[in-house]
């Protein structure tokens, strides 16, 4: 038998895998005469013919991964109802089990590559549980235009994509004539820095050593839709403020527009501040959305509202081959960089 505790970690997977629409059905003829699953079947048709279904319930998903107690059943009754709820479950109908009904269950819009992360874990538990797995993986930039030993001029955010590179807003590094990057508070050597070789798009990839940064969780990048609940995550300049801590603020993706000759930004509407450019825009699921960059906003509309590049351009940039490349000098524990008209 299997402990309950040894799949609570990923119960949320492991219930929408076992319902998805090709395993949620239970054969007809697989069940006897005299069973009361008889009285609750569904029908499908194909093609003229109509075609028994009876859907599977927690009891089958208790049966199927050999959980003990089976006396924890209204626990997972209790995780289908909240799935239900968030639109990850659909309700087929009741079963009969004798001593009380359960609900049967298909998840058809059940996606591998979200599973696979944990994703559906991350959508249930909720925002506060995302930036807290995902805090080391979004860090301070600090950025300096003169002297090191006399200015810091201010100060930006990256965030973690794998594979030792980390994405930021390209005005970030542009503007400055050096930058540290700190990972876990400690600073990281950039080896390279990748650019678009469209100009007008604000974003840049920097990579170091991935031993560097093994186990470090990363953010996987998904395509944003207007409406949808997100966090800005980032490292803004508080004044008075001791260190660097990560701030995060919550609301939406709230309409797209063209910026200054720039292709389709998305408009957001949670607390943006300067330091938070190159930060990411993360939605339920734990996916990066966006890259902030908040350089075209006036003082009042800043407030209100901020600007992301929606990553599908990032996407598209990992996979060209014209790109601007860059390799990074040392100036003791900065990293220098002339990335041109870029």
């Amino acid at each position: 038998m299997t402990n309950p505790a040894a799949i609570e970690g990923n119960l949320v997977e492991l219930m929408l895998e076992f319902f998805r629409t090709d395993n949620a059905i239970i054969s007809y003829k697989a069940l006897s005469s005299n069973n009361n699953d008889r009285e609750y079947v569904r029908f499908g048709r194909r093609g003229n013919e109509q075609i028994p279904m009876v859907f599977k319930t927690v009891a089958d998903f208790i049966q199927a991964n050999a959980i003990e107690p089976v006396e924890d059943t209204l626990h997972y009754e209790v995780m289908c109802n909240r799935l239900v709820r968030e639109g990850l479950l659909f309700l087929m109908g009741y079963r009969n089990l004798g001593m009380f009904y359960l609900g049967q269950y298909v998840s058809h819009d059940y996606k591998i590559d979200i599973a696979e992360y944990g994703g559906y874990t991350m959508f249930m538990k909720g925002f506060k549980f995302i930036r807290d797995y995902f805090a080391e993986s979004v860090v301070p930039i600090e950025i300096i235009y003169k002297n090191p030993k006399e200015f810091i001029g201010g100060q930006g955010t990256a965030f973690y994509i794998g594979k030792g590179r980390f994405v930021t807003a390209k005005h970030v590094i542009r503007d400055s004539r050096l930058f540290k990057l700190k990972v876990k508070g400690d600073v990281h050597r950039v080896n390279r820095i990748i650019l678009d070789n469209n100009a007008n798009f604000d974003f840049a990839i920097l990579e170091v050593s991935p031993s560097d940064v093994e186990g470090l969780p990363f953010l996987r990048l998904a395509e944003g839709q207007v409406l949808e609940e997100i966090i800005a995550m980032g490292y803004p300049r508080i004044n008075n403020v001791k260190g660097d801590p990560l701030i995060t603020s919550s609301g939406q993706i709230v309409g797209t527009s063209e910026v200054s000759n720039r292709s389709s930004m998305h408009i957001v509407n949670c607390k943006i501040k300067g330091g938070h450019s190159g930060g990411p825009i993360v939605n339920r699921f734990g996916q990066a959305v966006g890259i902030i960059t908040n350089d075209e906003l006036s003082d009042n509309q800043e407030a209100s509202f901020g600007l992301t590049i929606p990553v599908n351009k990032l996407t598209s940039l990992l996979k060209s081959r014209d790109r601007v490349e860059r390799n990074v000098q040392k100036e003791d524990e900065w990293n220098k960089v002339d990335i041109g008209i870029y």
